[in-house]
C-alpha cells in the first residue's frame, strides 16, 4: 500500500478496452473529477499516452480522504472511482 502525504503527486491511469479486449479510444474522451477532502471538485482531461491508455496526475494540497472518478464520453462510456487518503506530513524522510 502507497502513502500518500500532502505536496506529492499521484498519477492515476486507466486502460479502456473493448468487449473483446482490445484498446480503444473514446469518441468524446478521458475526464477526470477529483473531489479534495474539504468538498471542492476540479475536473480535468485525461492525457493520452497511447490507444486506449489515458493518465491524469493530481497533487494533494490537503490531509484527508480525496475521491476521483475517471470516466469516458462518447463511444466506450464506462467509469471508475475510488479515494486516497493523505496524510499531513511525511515522518519516514521520503
Amino acid at each position: 500500500m502507497t502513502i500518500w502525504y500532502v505536496g506529492k503527486t499521484m498519477r492515476l491511469s486507466g486502460v479502456l478496452t473493448d468487449e473483446d479486449g482490445a484498446k480503444v479510444d473514446p469518441s468524446g474522451g478521458v475526464v477526470v473529477e477529483f473531489r479534495s477532502p474539504n468538498g471542492v471538485v476540479s475536473e480535468q482531461a485525461a492525457i493520452k499516452s497511447a490507444i486506449g491508455e489515458y493518465y491524469c496526475d493530481v497533487t494533494f494540497t490537503e490531509h484527508g480522504r480525496w475521491q476521483w472518478r475517471m470516466y469516458t464520453e462518447g463511444t466506450y462510456i464506462t467509469a471508475e472511482q475510488g479515494y486516497v487518503d493523505v496524510n499531513r506530513i511525511n515522518t519516514s524522510g521520503d
